[in-house]
């Protein structure tokens, strides 16, 4: 049987699980997923002692959407984060839906999950507020010689068309990058990049 894999980046996390400062292969075999480094560290992560595990997608107007994996083990407080090595979306794909599988199974409902992390869902939000309030204060402000500001019903006009479709657009995106967990296989394909030829 073909063994599902995949490359990731470098991530802090990596080099504190002893597998260096390079890029690591990725791959379930049995019942353990093997994170190999580029020097030949190795370790070996069986699904009993994964407790939960993330998967999510980042998108950006200016690179390619890259694909993550956060792993949480019962020995550690912080997650593992393996992010996709650019060319190798149907092996992340394959092997993001396998171990998806396997844990399903070992530890049941709530045990995976969608998305990114919370900070990264709350920043447009926050980033929207922070324009809208600017925009408030900015057009509160006096006109010349302390006359009320001409613009400030225009301004204010355009702030209750454009404010909502901003807010429209923020939420689609804060919804791909909260963390929730995942019902079954089906609701996962929506956060991978390659979808399986029969789905």
């Amino acid at each position: 049987m073909d063994v599902a894999s995949f490359r990731a980046i470098w991530h802090k996390s990596l080099s504190a699980a002893g597998l260096g400062n390079d890029r690591v292969t990725v791959a379930l075999e049995g019942d353990a997923l093997i994170l190999t480094g580029a020097a030949g560290a190795r370790r070996a992560l069986p699904v009993a002692e994964i407790s939960r595990i993330r998967i999510g997608y980042a998108r950006s107007r200016y690179q390619p959407t890259s694909y993550w994996l956060r792993i949480w083990r019962a020995d550690a407080p912080d997650p593992l984060v393996l992010c996709a090595v650019r060319g190798d979306e149907q092996g992340f794909a394959d092997g993001a839906r396998a171990l998806a599988d396997a844990v399903w199974a070992a530890h049941g409902a709530g045990s995976v999950e969608s998305g990114l992390t919370t900070a990264t869902a709350m920043s447009p939000v926050l980033m929207m507020l922070g324009v809208a309030v600017a925009a408030l204060l900015l057009f509160s402000l006096p006109g010349r010689h302390g006359h009320p500001n001409p613009h400030a019903n225009d301004f204010l006009i355009a702030d209750a068309v454009v404010l909502p479709l901003g807010a429209v657009l923020v939420w689609f995106v804060a919804r791909s990058a909260r963390p929730r967990p995942l019902s079954g296989p089906r609701e996962l394909e929506a956060f991978l990049p390659v979808r399986p030829a029969d789905v």
